[in-house]
């Protein structure tokens, strides 16, 4: 039955839910708004929301999240224990004998990693020190999803970097 519906039949759909997706699309708005004012009435947390948004690729909903996992920073103390957490930090197996190529597990924080690679993809589509990063090591023979995830764990240490300095994260070009 699936892509049996003809066209007349999806435009009365879409006619009949377009009221509950307009309702539901306000209801994400208001959250979005309950979020925001928790964060900005709380000056810790708007630092350091603030903070994280001057990282390229670090938008609102990436910053939220982390705050979230991260407890405010409370929760982990170092950007490597985070991104073991995030699951972005490389790992190789070996049990005496059997060596394997490095890789990350597939037990991840899957909404966390998706932000974190989502993020990734777009500070390399800018013009950036990164993009220019990203073509130079996917010359060199890398995997694009072993830069990407590079990259991902470069985002995580700006993150923590700047929220330990208390100071927005400025880019240097050498």
């Amino acid at each position: 039955m699936k892509g049996s519906a003809n066209k007349e039949q999806k435009l009365l759909l879409k006619v009949a839910y377009q009221p509950l997706i307009k309702q539901l699309t306000m209801s994400i708005k208001a959250i979005e708004q309950l979020i925001e004012a928790f964060i900005y009435d709380n000056a810790e947390l708007k630092e350091q929301y603030i903070l994280m948004q001057t990282i390229p690729g670090v938008e609102k909903v990436l910053a939220q999240t982390i705050l979230v996992y991260t407890n405010a920073f409370d929760n982990f103390n170092n950007p490597r224990a985070f991104a073991c957490y995030a699951v972005v930090a490389p790992f190789e197996y070996s049990s005496g004998k059997i060596k394997s190529r490095r890789h990350v597990s597939h037990r991840a924080n899957k909404r966390l990693k998706t932000l974190l690679h989502m993020a990734a993809l777009t500070v390399v589509r800018k013009e950036s020190e990164t993009k220019t990063y990203y073509k130079r090591k996917v010359e060199e023979g890398k995997s694009k999803m072993s830069v990407l995830n590079t990259i991902r764990n470069k985002l995580i240490y700006r993150i923590f970097t700047v929220i330990n300095r208390k100071s927005p994260y400025l880019l240097t070009l050498s």
